[in-house]
């Protein structure tokens, strides 16, 4: 009979749906073929279907953003955006793919990682829906594929609303289903619930989103996101938002930045495959009878008020320029870390029923754009002036064993300090250069946020002249193109001192330096062909720039060492592939710095110097002070120790 042999093709539909399929080893594999159960039944309800077919160009249906939007779409993301075929394109078994590409050979960062950011020119268009997408994700480390909606251009964002169906970054599985409205200072109004996935990156993963906005009344309804039929939360539609009907799609693939906590994607090809995709009048299975029944079940996750302390989750959208508002809120999570240490920690806005993840490290940048403007006032105090003097105390034994280079640092000035070197143009930066000409080892010496103050031009002398064994060519560049945070600006006691510091972190955030790094290497090496290796030291702020460089598929260094880092994420140690050692101030919280050095597979050094300030090998350094003085000449002896072990 016609509706047994129905039933049994549904059956089998759902079986290969649910069974497991082999996990792609490489992103440079091809996508698994398209099972049954993606092709859209006879007869169904879509008002709006594209065409996925080789004879038909992906720009029927779709418009292609070009470039790295503003800051890099506002999270520091590393990709371009391009027309070209190779990075959006239809197959022959009829799919659309959106292909992101690292090409780590590139000779420019337009070239080295492309992709598509694809934009429907058909809206939602109806005041009650459903669209539907199957979907294999790519999951891997520095990648951020996403399935969204947005008004159709022009638009104010976030007021006029963004909601996201499925994404999902660094490879962890999870779907994100959220939600995005009113302003960038109300974390209340940025939502996310995430959904493990296990499996997310070899099978085809079908996403479903209904809405209902009777009579189009903008700011009023509902909507329910699906994922494999299964509702996975709900949320009224929020007020202010543009109605529904205007909403367009998109699809995407970022690569790199804050939400990815900076981590750059390996060397290859991460396809974003959709099987299917279409608009339709309602639901498949039990139409609107269905939505109302999800709708009022106790079991479909709903989103919550949630307490206004929280920071929001980060954004894609990225079409207007960060605001001085913008770049000050990120910047006051900076401010936290480089008076204190550490990293300011949330939460992600999530429903009573899903679990909190801690935001870690890059992601806290997009987090904070939003932060509300009461937290900007609520900074700790520094715990020492440049002119505080700690107290003696022995310090802490390292906890890996090193051996002294040959040594023999020349005596350290604590005023007037006449620098070795002198100031070149290198790679586009000013640059402070040291150390003889004809050397063959390098370091590039990331400075902390007051740029070339005296204690640190001194350590990169040490640094070049106080090894008898071997000399190095140093050289800082000027990141902050004349600009370093001024001194003045310490300590940051009154609300205008809070607001310059959180814009001038606004402005520098590691991710947007660290992806820097790699060509200002390649152009030391073209102006110093006699240099074979490099190594990188990086002091507080720089030392999370260090991190963040050196655990990139990009890395150019050999070797590197983070002094009194901000911001110490043993996330960051878990790609670090070169030795490194970390020496730590008192300021730092030691259980961040042991769960660092426990993440770290290499060779290392971990100490912590207990008697020490945050800055005491760079600008904070006292050194008029005797017992500074010599740990800061004992600090710059261990790394020339470490380096020549392993540089």
């Amino acid at each position: 009979m016609p509706w047994k042999d129905r039933f049994k093709r549904v059956k089998q539909d759902w079986d290969s749906m649910m069974s497991p399929q082999e996990s792609q080893a490489h992103p440079e594999q091809p996508p698994p073929p398209v099972p049954a159960h993606t092709r859209p039944p006879v007869g169904d309800q879509a008002y709006w279907r594209p065409r996925f077919q080789l004879d038909v160009p992906v720009s029927d249906y779709w418009d292609a953003k070009i470039g790295n939007g503003p800051d890099g779409w506002g999270n520091q993301e590393l990709q371009h955006y391009t027309v070209a075929p190779e990075n959006a394109f239809h197959t022959p078994d009829g799919r659309l793919v959106i292909r992101a590409i690292a090409n780590n050979a590139a000779p420019s960062l337009e070239q080295r990682y492309t992709s598509a950011r694809l934009v429907s020119r058909q809206r939602l268009g109806r005041d009650r829906g459903v669209l539907t997408a199957v979907i294999i994700s790519p999951c891997a480390e520095g990648i951020w594929p996403a399935f969204w909606l947005l008004p159709e251009e022009p638009f104010s964002w976030p007021v006029d609303g963004e909601i996201d169906i499925a994404e999902t970054w660094n490879g962890d599985c999870e779907n994100r289903s959220c939600l995005h409205w009113g302003f960038h200072h109300e974390p209340q109004k940025h939502r996310v619930l995430g959904t493990k996935i296990h499996d997310m990156h070899a099978r085809p993963v079908r996403y479903d989103f209904a809405w209902d906005q009777p009579g189009g009344r903008a700011g009023q309804g509902r909507m329910v996101w699906y994922i494999d039929g299964r509702p996975v939360m709900k949320a009224e539609i929020p007020e202010g938002t543009r109605p529904m009907r205007d909403m367009t799609i998109l699809l995407n693939v970022a690569m790199g930045g804050n939400v990815c906590a900076g981590r750059t994607p390996a060397h290859g090809r991460y396809d974003m495959v959709v099987n299917m995709l279409f608009l339709a009048e309602e639901l498949e299975n039990g139409g609107w009878h269905r939505f109302e029944y999800d709708w009022g079940h106790p079991g479909t996750p709903a989103l919550q008020a949630v307490g206004a302390s929280l920071p929001t989750p980060p954004s894609k959208e990225a079409n207007a320029p960060r605001s001085a508002h913008d770049n000050i809120a990120a910047g006051l999570i900076l401010l936290r870390s480089c008076m204190t240490g550490t990293l300011a920690r949330g939460a992600s806005s999530t429903t009573s029923k899903a679990p909190r993840s801690a935001l870690r490290g890059g992601r806290n940048y997009a987090a904070a754009r939003r932060a509300p403007s009461s937290n900007r006032t609520q900074l700790p105090r520094p715990r020492h002036s440049f002119a505080a003097r700690p107290p003696s105390m022995s310090t802490m034994p390292a906890s890996h064993g090193h051996g002294a280079a040959c040594c023999n640092i020349p005596p350290i000035v604590s005023k007037g300090y006449k620098p070795r070197g002198g100031y070149e143009e290198l790679g586009g930066c000013k640059t402070y250069v040291t150390g003889p000409a004809d050397a063959t080892k390098a370091i590039v010496l990331i400075y902390d946020i007051f740029g070339y103050f005296d204690q640190t031009v001194q350590g990169a002398d040490i640094l070049a002249y106080g090894d008898d064994t071997q000399k190095y060519r140093v050289f800082i560049p000027d990141w902050f193109k004349g600009e370093p945070c001024p001194i003045e600006w310490y300590p940051p006691n009154t609300e205008e001192k809070q607001q310059k510091l959180g814009a001038f972190f606004g402005t520098f955030p590691p991710p947007k330096i660290a992806g820097y790094v790699p060509d200002y290497v390649k152009a030391l090496k073209e102006k110093n062909p006699s240099v074979s290796k490099f190594g990188i030291i990086g002091m507080c702020w720089g030392g999370k720039v260090v991190a963040l460089s050196t655990k990139a598929a990009t890395n150019p260094f050999s070797v590197a060492a983070s002094v009194h880092p901000a911001m110490v994420d043993a996330a960051d140690a878990d790609g670090i592939k070169i030795p490194f050692t970390l020496l730590a101030s008192k300021d730092e919280d030691p259980a961040d710095v042991k769960r660092f050095e426990d993440a770290l597979t290499v060779p290392k050094h971990v100490e912590i110097f207990a008697d020490q300030i945050h800055g005491w090998m760079a600008a904070r350094g006292d050194l008029s002070d005797s017992r500074v003085r010599e740990e800061y000449e004992r600090g710059y002896k261990l790394v020339l120790g470490f380096f020549a072990r392993h540089l």
